[in-house]
């Protein structure tokens, strides 16, 4: 199984999305952050099940969050 890890960029870009989400409503951050906890568990267990675009770019989709990793 493949580990994925992030820059440091990408894990203030993570805080500042749970944050905004909390903002907005209570415990939607910490949904926010379940999904994609769920969403890189998927991703480290099959990393090419999304489609290549670019390079290294594989989008996704989640459902409630719109997420593109």
């Amino acid at each position: 199984m493949k580990k994925l890890v992030f820059i440091q960029q990408a894990r203030a870009d993570i805080l500042d999305a749970f944050e905004w989400y909390e903002d907005k409503s209570q415990g939607l951050g910490l949904e926010f952050m379940r999904c994609l906890d769920a969403l890189f568990h998927a991703i480290e267990r099959n990393p090419y099940a999304y489609p290549c675009v670019l390079e290294e770019y594989h989008p996704t989709l989640e459902d409630r969050f719109a997420l593109e990793v």
